[in-house]
């Protein structure tokens, strides 16, 4: 029954097209806006020689640089700047 509405409104108003948004709903903003910030962290980090830590394959794993994937041992929290540069 709603569609049917729909159809007869839409029919009503053929004449002009329906308002396209301005802006991207906001949760497209918001996911661009992280990919940007993550990416812009990652940058600043390699960009210092740092690793840049995340969880794959249920472990931690440290992304160095020249991208390199090192598994973090279980209790292991970060790498020893020695095993990295």
């Amino acid at each position: 029954m709603t569609e049917k509405i729909a159809i007869i409104a839409w029919g009503a108003m053929a004449d002009r097209p329906p308002e396209s948004p301005r802006f991207p709903p906001l949760i497209e903003k918001a996911e661009r806006a992280i990919k940007e910030a993550v990416a812009r962290a990652i940058a600043e980090h390699w960009n210092a020689g740092r690793p840049v830590y995340i969880w794959e394959d249920e472990q931690v794993v440290a992304l160095l640089p020249d991208g390199t994937r090192v598994p973090l041992e279980k209790g292991q929290y970060e790498l020893d700047p020695q095993q990295y540069k």
